[in-house]
């Protein structure tokens, strides 16, 4: 319930709000690991490579593409340290 096939990506659920979070962020390809559709896992290495998106040496935690990233951010911008130790 968690795939967004416009984006090509999984997304996070906003407890608070009760739905799927609207942005791209690395925590979304934590389910790539268990994705057994070849579709899907071809689509989320594209997102994954993409330089406009998430294709950089450190992978950005929030999408770059996305309005709210901000390159010298911790929290929505160039990365987080959790990710870098995957």
């Amino acid at each position: 319930r968690h795939w967004r096939a416009e984006s090509g990506t999984y997304r996070d659920w906003d407890v608070a709000g009760e739905c799927l979070n609207d942005a791209d962020c690395l925590d979304g390809f934590y389910f790539a690991e268990f994705e057994t559709d070849g579709d899907r896992q071809g689509r989320l290495v594209a997102a994954l490579e993409d330089p406009r998106r998430f294709g950089l040496p450190r992978p950005p935690t929030l999408a770059r593409d996305d309005p709210r990233y901000v390159p010298d951010q911790y929290w929505d911008g160039s990365y987080w340290p959790r990710e870098m130790a995957y």
